[in-house]
C-alpha cells in the first residue's frame, strides 16, 4: 500500500510540475516562450529595485519581435511607468502586474506598481561570436498610496521569441566501390 501511494503522489508532483511550466507558458503570447520572471515586494510606503533574471542557457533569441501592446503600471495614483513599446528589447514580451488592492473601508489612493527604465537585455555569457546566456533586468517599484495596508508587489513574467535551430543537415557517405 506504501509503495503504491508513492507512485501516486510521484505522479501527482509529475502533474503539478507539468501543470505549472503549462501555466507560464500560458502567459506568453502564441509562438513565444517564458523563459524567465522577476519579482519585488516591499511592506513600506514605497520602494523600487532593480531586478535581473537569467534565461536558459543556450537559447537563441528572434530579433523579428516586437512587443506592441504594454501595460506596465496599475493601481494607485502615484504608480507612474515611463516605458513604451520600442523600450522593450526586441525579442522580448513583458506580462506585467501587481497588487493594486485597495484597504476594505479606507478612502484614498489604492496600492499601486509599475516598471520603469532602466530595461535591459543583456549577454552573460559569450563564446566567440555567439552569445550563450541572455539575461534581462528592469526597475521595479511599488506604492502604498493613501489608501494602504499589507505589502505591495510587482511581477514581470519575461516572453521570448526563440530562433529555432539550423535543421540538422545529413551528409551521406559517398564513395567508390574501387572497380
Amino acid at each position: 500500500m506504501k509503495t503504491c501511494m508513492r507512485t501516486i503522489n510521484a505522479d501527482m508532483v509529475a502533474i503539478v510540475l507539468v501543470t505549472s511550466a503549462a501555466a507560464q507558458d500560458s502567459r506568453c503570447p502564441v509562438g513565444l516562450k517564458y523563459v524567465g520572471r522577476l519579482h519585488y515586494e516591499t511592506n513600506a510606503d514605497t520602494g523600487h529595485e532593480t531586478k535581473t533574471v537569467a534565461f536558459p542557457v543556450g537559447i537563441g533569441l528572434d530579433p523579428t519581435y516586437q512587443q506592441s501592446n504594454l501595460k506596465c503600471s496599475g493601481g494607485g495614483s502615484d504608480a507612474r511607468c515611463d516605458l513604451t513599446n520600442a523600450d522593450v528589447p526586441r525579442r522580448l514580451h513583458l506580462a506585467m502586474s501587481g497588487d493594486e488592492a485597495a484597504c476594505p473601508g479606507l478612502v484614498g489612493d489604492r496600492k499601486g506598481w509599475a516598471v520603469n527604465r532602466p530595461i535591459n537585455l543583456t549577454a552573460l555569457q559569450v563564446s566567440g561570436n555567439t552569445v550563450e546566456q541572455f539575461g534581462f533586468s528592469a526597475n521595479l517599484s511599488c506604492t502604498h498610496g493613501t489608501n494602504a495596508c499589507g505589502g505591495c508587489n510587482v511581477d514581470v513574467k519575461v516572453c521570448a521569441k526563440l530562433l529555432t535551430p539550423p535543421a540538422k543537415k545529413h551528409h551521406q557517405a559517398t564513395g567508390s566501390s574501387g572497380q
